[in-house]
């Protein structure tokens, strides 16, 4: 973990495991993931499931470095034991579709009650407020609503998808994390908690580069959305190599064409397009896109990569996730680890997209079996061996010896 948040107490309330408290553990909080017995957290059991460790991979990846009470929240004592640890508790992170955790009497504003100065996070689908408000949703439904689903059509008119992530999902996440730590540096200046309302939604909307020419179109004006399929042109466009890989290139400003043409032993190419305006993407050129194919078909995808680089023109490999782990670039910038724990022995996990001077980010804590810190956890509330077993044979907790 990185110590920027060590001292940090949060109460992960989040159903499926979510990458904002991952986040926020590897960034050296203690997160407690409270699971409801007997099944916990969902994602246990979502395929893809590794054939080595029985757990489904979505799980391991999202929850490690945290620690996992099983408790009832549904039971008054599990809802008293809730509140016991509320007080040494400094933030609350929630998942859910809006409304839940006020039926359990577990709401921002019951909370608050008890602990003041507590920072509420609520992520949702879409927000707290708006017509989409109660629509439950997975991650490609945000996708969807946000205008990041890429959709083509077959030649009898079918929508298909054409390209499909959870980047809005993902957004939720890591916004959430970073309001989560705003507010915390508010609160260490002002002692104020607050409540924060995190729509995924939103965060792909924010991340959707479309929406920004969108918002501004007079009534006689026409919009490609840059990433479409096909891409922009052929000065920004994928072309395969000779080795049968894949690179883009996106020579649009004139001295990268003019490099690239010249990297490519092209130089009578330099004067095709139109430059009366800082970029040119070479749509207008009807034959340029077959021209470049025909050249990139004749060198390897490293032979491209070093003579383009030392070139200085924008280009990339394009890569499958399968490449990422091997990937120089990802292990010089160590992207990648693996646990200590002898249960995921070759578990390789991807690391926290924060490097801070004078701190290796390790995997601390393996991602928890359901209950596993709840006796440790219990303990540090005062309940001794036989009130804890007690509550386990009540249904109240869930813990392992």
């Amino acid at each position: 973990m990185i110590p920027l948040l060590e001292g940090v107490r949060v109460l992960d309330l989040c159903r499926l495991g979510v990458a904002a408290t991952m986040r926020l553990a590897d960034l050296g909080a203690e997160v407690i993931k409270i699971e409801e017995p007997p099944y916990g957290d969902y994602l246990r059991g979502l395929p893809p499931i590794s054939s080595e460790h029985g757990i489904g991979l979505f799980y391991l990846m999202l929850n490690r470095n945290k620690k996992s009470l099983g408790l009832n929240l549904k039971s008054d004592e599990g809802r008293r034991i809730f509140f016991e640890l509320l007080a040494t508790s400094d933030v609350i992170v929630e998942l859910s579709k809006p409304g839940t955790f006020e039926r359990l009497g577990l709401d921002y504003e019951s909370v608050r009650r008890a602990k003041p100065d507590i920072i509420y996070c609520s992520v949702t689908g879409y927000g707290l407020t708006g017509p989409y408000r109660d629509l439950p949703s997975h991650g490609m439904n945000i996708d969807a609503a946000g205008g990041l689903l890429h959709i083509e059509r077959n030649s009898d008119g079918r929508p298909e998808i054409a390209m499909a992530s959870a980047l809005g999902l993902e957004m939720g996440g890591a916004n959430a994390a970073l309001a989560v730590a705003a507010a915390l540096y508010r609160r260490s200046v002002t002692g104020e908690g607050t409540y924060l309302d995190i729509s995924c939604w939103d965060g792909a909307v924010a991340a959707n580069s479309a929406i920004p020419p969108a918002l501004n179109l007079g009534p006689d004006d026409t919009f490609d959305h840059p990433l479409r399929p096909g891409g922009p042109g052929p000065k920004y466009n994928v072309y395969g190599t000779k080795d049968d890989k894949v690179l883009l290139i996106c020579p649009i400003e004139k001295k990268f064409w003019v490099a690239f043409c010249r990297a490519a032993d092209k130089e009578e190419w330099a004067e095709r397009g139109c430059y009366d305006g800082p970029m040119d993407y070479g749509e207008s050129d009807q034959t340029l896109r077959e021209d470049i194919e025909t050249v990139m078909r004749t060198r390897t995808l490293d032979d491209w990569m070093q003579t383009l680089l030392a070139a200085d023109v924008p280009v990339s490999p394009v890569l499958e996730p399968s490449d990422l782990p091997d990937n120089p670039h990802a292990e010089a910038r160590q992207m990648f680890a693996q646990s200590d724990d002898p249960r995921y022995q070759g578990l390789r996990f991807v690391t926290v997209p924060v490097r801070m001077m004078g701190a290796e980010w390790s995997v601390a804590l393996p991602p928890p079996v359901l209950g596993e810190q709840t006796l440790e956890i219990m303990r540090g509330l005062g309940y001794d061996e036989a009130a804890q077993a007690r509550l386990k044979a009540a249904g109240v907790i869930a813990a392992i010896s």
